[in-house]
């Protein structure tokens, strides 16, 4: 067996000067190739490394090109590094009516803002003003994810994706007095007699402060709301208790609600206390079968809960009011199957529009039966009069 280094060396050269496809490149490759099998398997391992070696150079050249040549085009498929807060981790002296609140008692209110495997975390501790001790904290909180909106361009979306806040008002219980006014029409006072305006929240006491240890809800608290964290967004006031419903995390399928018993604190009639349910507890979970649907809205019905249903995230789909029989009467968590529900009806929607917000039992009726009213938000443009109202819709249904 004769080799031929030489020859190889001195063909190859003139093969790629000339070369108009690659079939021919490997041709010559294998030709000159050492004798036997194993030698032209050699060769054709060294052609197709060449192939790879010039596409690779082939995908850089053209990213290098493309990147130097299009305004934007790194930060647009490459991304943007925002910077973090400079305060990052460092405590300072919270300014919020909490804080005020927290003053009044003697006490000063520090929050901090830190980083934990990629979402900002706030953590908020209190001091004595007179001692300077630490006296007590709240469980951490996360912030909430911006929105992107139309008119942004990909660079400040990008950057608003990448920004949460935290919004005190979205973790309070609020209890307003309402009177008559002298138009007939409900109108909003400070005190009625006993009655008074209350919060539950704000000083470690919120409904996501008693959920820091549910087995089912806690996972979810370090999530945005809006990307399947602890969405509220139903609530509805029978007799002494309150029924909140969530519209994410939904689990399974199963719809989540909650249910709890405010009441004024002695202390302070201005604050919001918890009182122990029948079974002791503080609150209850209810799981509710809604076919993978959250919870839009509550509005009671006698001893019922009529539930307003919908898609958990900003999409357009199935929309129903499905009734909860006797749920006033249940004094346990329980587990509700879709077979212990009534589907009242289903409600129109839109793509993108026309998303069922709210209802209300009313008093008239237009037809047989009760009536409903239903209002909406994104509605659509023939909802929209031209004073700046919006269209409403009022349907029967039966008990």
């Amino acid at each position: 067996m004769i080799r031929r280094p030489a020859r190889a060396f001195t063909v190859l050269p003139a093969v790629f000067g000339r070369v108009r496809d690659f079939p021919v490149l490997a041709r010559a490759i294998i030709s000159i190739a050492p004798c036997g099998r194993r030698g032209r398997l050699r060769a054709a391992s060294v052609y197709y490394v060449f192939l790879l070696v010039v596409a690779v150079l082939a995908i850089v050249a053209y990213l290098l090109l493309v990147y130097r040549s299009v305004p934007g085009a790194v930060e647009e498929r490459l991304g943007v590094l925002e910077p973090l807060p400079d305060d990052l981790g460092v405590w300072k002296a919270d300014v919020s009516p909490a804080a005020e609140a927290a003053r009044a008692e003697g006490l000063c209110r520090e929050v901090r803002t830190f980083l934990d495997q990629g979402r900002l975390i706030e953590q908020t501790r209190y001091r004595d003003l007179e001692s300077g001790e630490i006296v007590r904290v709240d469980k951490d909180r996360v912030l909430k994810r911006k929105r992107i909106k139309p008119g942004h361009s990909d660079r400040k979306s990008r950057k608003r994706l990448a920004t949460v806040v935290r919004e005190e008002n979205r973790h309070i219980l609020v209890r307003l007095p309402l009177v008559t006014g002298p138009d007939g029409l409900p109108q909003v006072v400070a005190a009625d007699g006993d009655r008074t305006a209350a919060v539950l929240g704000g000083r470690g006491d919120s409904l996501t402060d008693l959920l820091a240890d549910d087995p089912h809800l806690a996972p979810f608290l370090s999530i945005p709301s809006k990307d399947n964290g602890i969405d509220i967004e139903g609530i509805a006031a029978v007799g002494d208790r309150i029924y909140v419903g969530l519209r994410g995390p939904v689990l399974r399928g199963w719809a989540v609600l909650i249910e709890i018993s405010p009441e004024t604190d002695p202390d302070d009639p201005g604050r919001l206390r918890l009182r122990p349910l029948d079974s002791g507890e503080l609150y209850h979970t209810h799981f509710l079968d809604l076919g993978g649907l959250g919870i839009r809205d509550l509005c009671p019905d006698g001893d019922d809960l009529l539930i307003l249903t919908g898609p958990t995230m900003s999409l357009s789909g199935p929309v129903r009011v499905v009734r909860w029989p006797n749920a006033a009467k249940v004094a346990a968590p329980d587990i509700v199957h879709a077979d212990e529900l009534t589907v009242v009806g289903n409600l129109p929607h839109g793509d993108g529009e026309d998303h069922a917000e709210g209802i209300a039992v009313l008093d008239e009726t237009h037809g047989d039966g009760p009536t409903l009213l239903v209002v909406y938000d994104s509605p659509a443009g023939e909802r929209l009069t031209d004073h700046g109202g919006i269209y409403a819709d009022v349907v029967s249904f039966s008990r």
